[in-house]
């Protein structure tokens, strides 16, 4: 593993605002998505994915769909009693 680890990709670094209005000139306006990805400075498979996932969610909540979401190993219950048998193991030592 390297010492000093350099992240190498900039797709973090996209702000919301910029995300939104290119979405808007492609889904209101109908421009194409290469050229508003090309001015946005945005990868067009990257914007390609943001247009299928508003047109699914709906363009309003754009926040929503932005943020990644990751699949819980527990349900609520698992981890409940996962926390109710670890706190009484505690108590037994």
């Amino acid at each position: 593993m390297v010492r000093n680890y350099k992240a190498r990709s900039t797709s973090h670094n996209v702000p919301t605002d910029v995300i939104e209005t290119a979405l808007n000139d492609v889904l209101n306006v109908g421009r194409s998505i290469r050229s508003v990805a090309s001015e946005s400075k945005i990868n067009p498979m990257t914007l390609c994915r943001y247009i299928k996932k508003a047109k699914q969610q709906g363009f309003g909540n754009v926040s929503a769909f932005l943020e990644r979401t990751y699949k819980p190993i527990f349900t609520n219950t698992q981890e409940q009693t996962l926390k109710t048998y670890l706190k009484t193991a505690a108590n037994v030592l």
